[in-house]
């Protein structure tokens, strides 16, 4: 779970201007912050051990980040569905994953 928030004062063109000219230091508050750091290193220490999608399962934190850096959070707790789309993959007609490509 990433706490940082971009700080946006306003919204419409004056709140893009704000974001555009306070980027670089934003984005370096960002790449800073404790707990992406540590979800980072723990994410690059136990991914190469995953093989299989019940391996990534199994670790919920684990599980958490990857699903994190998709926008898909609030699937942590259905872990079995997760699974399951991960074995079908997505070419098989009663794969629960679409091929958008």
């Amino acid at each position: 779970m990433i706490l940082y928030q971009p700080i946006i004062p306003t919204d419409g063109i004056a709140g893009w201007k704000f974001l555009q000219s306070t980027y670089d230091k934003q984005f370096d508050t960002f790449s800073k912050d404790p707990v992406l750091s540590r979800e980072s290193d723990y994410f690059l220490e136990n991914i190469g051990k995953v093989k299989t999608a019940s391996d990534l399962v199994k670790d919920t934190r684990l599980l958490g980040i990857a699903l994190g850096a998709f926008g898909l959070d609030d699937q942590l707790p259905m872990k079995a569905l997760v699974q399951r789309v991960l074995e079908d993959g997505s070419s098989a007609d009663d794969a629960l994953a679409v091929d958008c490509h």
